[in-house]
């Protein structure tokens, strides 16, 4: 760990330790960083500014969640009406705070800007059998998701505009080796649609190493209020969803993995934790506040 690490692990447990909500710790920690770091550290400086913001957009969290269901339930309504037979499922959520800072710093860390674009996320789910059909209905609907709000935008009775926000870095290879994870199908070919990877990130062609597949489509939020935020639209079917979440490519053996590097620079003693909503002692820890767990999940399925 270098020094500097260090520094940032200090300032984070003081913010931590003084604060009662998560909005607190977020505006804590981020004047902390302003306060122990210069401009040669821009990128912290940068993180700490992202942090402020989020601190924000958390005190009304709420408000941003409407924008994410408008969305959420559009997608729904465009998946059932184009395709009448498919039964699938979605779902919202809204990062932890520690998930962010992790995510941050880990970008920080690889000199990328800390900024993220996935606070919230809806997830949509293929509830069919693993075949190159579903594998194509993932780009389809992807396609049909951006052709959807594109034209959504020009209809005064829909909330918000959705704005297309191209990623900040292609998915066009991978050290996946399909060897090691025969499982894992990939997509043929002839099923790819043209000039997509370039509007959002094609985890189906280009597993990461692990054979997490999924296709990551970003959007800017802008409600009439002009609130404004980054969300991202995940498309998976149900054995890529598996896979993520319970085999080789569990988000959990990601954390663990991830927490295990990071611990080590923002490691905390859970006894000196005092958010509201947080409560780490109980026989299962549970938590109400989005400080280690996501906050307002929501689930919406169609299976007949």
């Amino acid at each position: 760990m270098t020094e500097k690490e260090k520094i940032l692990g200090n300032v984070f447990r003081e913010a931590l330790y003084t604060s009662n909500s998560v909005p607190e710790m977020m505006e804590g920690f981020s004047n902390n960083i302003l306060q122990n770091f210069t401009s040669e550290d821009f990128l912290l400086l940068q993180m700490a500014s992202q942090l402020h913001e989020s601190a924000q957009i958390r005190k009304i969290a709420h408000e941003y969640m409407k924008l994410m269901s408008s969305m959420s339930s559009e997608c729904f309504r465009l998946i059932a009406s184009k395709h009448p037979t498919l039964r699938f499922c979605t779902s919202q959520r809204f990062k932890s705070s520690v998930s962010e800072i992790y995510k941050r710093y880990e970008r920080v860390q690889d000199g990328l800007s800390p900024e993220i674009k996935d606070l919230p996320a809806v997830r949509i789910i293929l509830l069919e059998p693993e075949t190159q059909e579903t594998l194509r209905l993932e780009y389809v609907i992807a396609l049909e998701i951006m052709e959807n709000f594109s034209a959504l935008n020009a209809d005064s009775n829909f909330p918000l505009a959705v704005n297309l926000s191209i990623p900040d870095k292609s998915v066009s290879k991978s050290s996946f080796n399909p060897d090691k994870h025969p499982d894992v199908l990939l997509p043929d070919e002839s099923l790819i649609i043209s000039g997509l990877d370039k509007l959002g990130k094609d985890y189906i062609r280009f597993p990461k190493d692990f054979g997490y597949q999924s296709f990551h489509i970003s959007f800017e939020l802008v409600s009439k209020s002009n609130l404004r935020i980054f969300a991202e639209v995940q498309i998976r079917t149900i054995t890529q969803h598996q896979y993520a979440e319970f085999g080789p490519a569990s988000h959990v053996e990601y954390k663990n993995k991830r927490n295990e590097k990071m611990s080590e620079i923002f490691y905390f003693d859970k006894e000196k934790v005092h958010i509201n909503g947080y409560y780490p002692n109980l026989i299962s820890e549970l938590d109400y506040s989005g400080f280690s767990k996501p906050i307002f999940v929501t689930e919406r399925s169609k299976t007949f």
